[in-house]
């Protein structure tokens, strides 16, 4: 066996450089206490642990450096030769601790900063540096980021800000509790050094017969404790790294949202086609002809009307005009004046060019513009707005005008078509490369805007229109759209994923709709204290405080209910709800909030245990309850 080399310890996981130390390591305490773990814990000890096993042979020394730095006294107290170094003031008592010192890198780094700035130290990286070499700057090796690795940075640095946010809060608190606990603390000395002196006062005055001191007056009460913040006890690393977990588990990939985004623009591009070849086909008809008559004809008169009330005023006498009046009379006289027949072509020229005739504007409404796809249904919303109510005569004329253009172009080679009119639908699948599908809705702000009356659903039956229900839900959809756009933020979209997902999965929570948990996840992430600015806590805050509102009893009797935002009149969003409905998510949301104090958050999201939280010998526990079962488990 070599006298020279690397000796290493398997069980403690150290390596030394020298027999003695190595020696000194297995006589050690930390060593032995090791071993009489693993023997009471019965796991297996290595057997390469007891003999010295020497790894990598002979090792390279360092030159020696500084030597003449190191002095030989003899310390009388202790009658024992003892080693001192002047250069980093330091003392050995043998040796071996001489040796090592004089290659070690203290010794080296000093002889470096005084006498020699060439020489050569090896120095190992600190906590931060092997960081960021891990992190950020290239990784290991000098291997390059892929997208994976830039997002879980990105969530990695949102779950240290917040725990950063937690500290500080905490140490806030912290300070001020202890500021109040020292002013309690003199407030009671103060009182108990009063009441101690008027009772020897007291004791003194009765001995010589004379009237006792009145007693000291009361100090004034304490103000009132600080107000304790518990809303971020329950952050935990751990609950961060499962939810960002979960998420991406959730979210689909760049290819398939590439893919839906192309097959949108595709059915986008076809119904800008299709509107035009409709407002052509518009013009030729007799109600075309007929309106726009109409509308010359009001126009005409009107402005008969306006020329005849100023040359009234002019008759009349009177001579105060504006200079808008006079301007307009010079560029009048200015103008040629041309014939009725003239000028009722240019009014029709203007009029056409105007508006669409037939279909008003397309637009993108539900999940794709919100930013919060599941990865189960890649599916985007088209709402179609038609400037009348659409009949079933229109909705199969747009079906086949859909299959024409996309039979035409290269991306109609694998769609398939379908529809539903009872929602005013038409569906456009594609399931290469990515199951994509594109759903067009029909609609017209005519069906908000009139008032129903019994006259208005006979003519709309006569006339075959479209359900009035599926279209008013496609108008409430697109102002659903634009309040989440201008309300939500993201780490209140990967909380809103995490309860979509939790809606599939768990038959307690499948009755909330996906409207309700949008209101719901705001509303928990904007109350008082957070209202004026974008919530600045984790998804993992997020989320207790919604299982914190559902466990309070919100839904259960003479509860306020939750109000529609996007609706003109109050609509209580959550008023479908049967009662036993709101009992089962009430015990569902009080069970998941203790898996949640007990860190436990992996049973609610469905994932495997982490190994971190797996424990040695741990008895098992209860069986989850029959409201929080997922669906097709028993």
């Amino acid at each position: 066996m070599p006298k020279t080399g690397v000796w290493k310890c398997i069980l403690c996981e150290i390596t030394s450089t020298s027999n003695e130390a190595y020696l000194a390591h297995m006589n050690g305490a930390k060593h032995v206490k090791k071993v009489q773990l693993h023997k009471r814990l019965g796991k297996p000890i290595p057997e390469n642990v007891t003999p010295l096993t020497p790894e990598g042979g002979d090792a390279p020394k360092p030159d020696k450096v500084g030597e003449e730095f190191v002095e030989t006294k003899y310390d009388t107290s202790t009658k024992r030769t003892i080693f001192f170094c002047s250069m980093c003031n330091c003392s050995f008592m043998d040796a071996t601790a001489k040796e090592f010192h004089i290659l070690g890198r203290r010794h080296r780094l000093e002889y470096k900063k005084k006498y020699d700035k060439t020489l050569l130290v090896d120095i190992p990286p600190n906590k931060r540096q092997k960081l960021a070499r891990g992190r950020g700057r290239g990784g290991y090796r000098g291997t390059r980021r892929s997208d994976g690795d830039i997002e879980e940075n990105e969530a990695q640095r949102e779950i240290w800000e917040a725990e950063q946010r937690q500290l500080e809060s905490e140490w806030n608190q912290y300070r001020e509790e202890e500021r109040w606990y020292r002013y309690i603390e003199g407030i009671k000395r103060q009182e108990e050094e009063h009441r101690q002196w008027y009772i020897q006062e007291r004791q003194r005055c009765e001995s010589l017969g004379i009237a006792p001191p009145p007693p000291p007056p009361r100090p004034r009460p304490p103000p009132p404790p600080p107000a304790r913040d518990n809303s971020r006890k329950l952050l935990n690393n751990q609950d961060s790294n499962l939810i960002y977990t979960k998420h991406n588990q959730l979210q689909p990939s760049k290819p398939e949202i590439a893919a839906l985004e192309k097959l949108v623009k595709a059915t986008e591009d076809a119904l800008e086609t299709i509107s035009l070849e409709l407002d052509l086909d518009y013009r030729e008809t007799a109600d075309y002809k007929a309106w726009k008559a109409k509308i010359l004809k009001e126009r005409l008169s009107a402005k008969a009307e306006l020329e005849a009330a100023e040359k009234a005023i002019t008759t009349g006498g009177e001579q105060v005009k504006s200079e808008q009046v006079k301007n307009e009379s010079e560029v009048k006289d200015a103008v040629p004046a041309t014939e009725p027949e003239e000028q009722m072509e240019v009014e029709e020229e203007t009029l056409i060019d105007d508006d669409h005739l037939v279909i008003k504007s397309c637009m993108r409404i539900g999940d794709l513009p919100k930013h919060s796809i599941l990865k189960s249904n890649i599916e985007g919303i088209i709402a179609v707005f038609f400037v009348e109510k659409p009949t079933v005569a229109m909705f199969e004329k747009l079906l086949m005008k859909l299959k024409l253009k996309f039979a035409e172009s290269e991306e109609g080679l694998d769609v398939a078509f379908a529809n539903n009119i009872q929602e005013a639908a038409i569906f456009i699948k594609r399931s290469e490369p990515f199951p994509v599908e594109v759903k067009v809705q029909l609609t017209s702000t005519v069906f908000r805007d009139e008032d129903v009356s019994k006259e208005t659903m006979k003519s709309d039956k006569a006339a075959k229109v479209l359900d009035r229900t599926a279209c008013l839900n496609v108008l409430a959809l697109l102002r659903q759209t634009k309040w989440f756009e201008s309300r939500m933020s993201v780490s209140l979209i990967v909380v809103l994923q995490l309860l979509k997902d939790l809606n599939k999965r768990i038959p307690a929570w499948s009755p909330l709709s996906t409207w309700s948990l949008e209101l719901i996840v705001e509303r928990c992430a904007r109350t008082k204290g957070y209202s004026s600015q974008p919530p600045q806590f984790s998804p993992a805050e997020v989320i207790r405080r919604v299982f914190e509102l559902f466990a309070s009893g919100f839904l259960l009797l003479n509860s306020p209910g939750l109000n529609d935002p996007c609706e003109k009149e109050p609509v209580d969003v959550l008023g479908y709800l049967s009662a036993q409905e709101r009992e089962d998510l009430t015990a569902s949301a009080q069970y998941a909030l203790r898996l949640m104090v007990y860190n436990q958050l992996y049973k609610i999201l469905g994932v495997a245990q982490p190994p971190s939280l797996k424990r040695p010998l741990q008895a098992p526990r209860s069986s989850c309850p029959e409201s929080f079962k997922q669906k097709g488990k028993s």
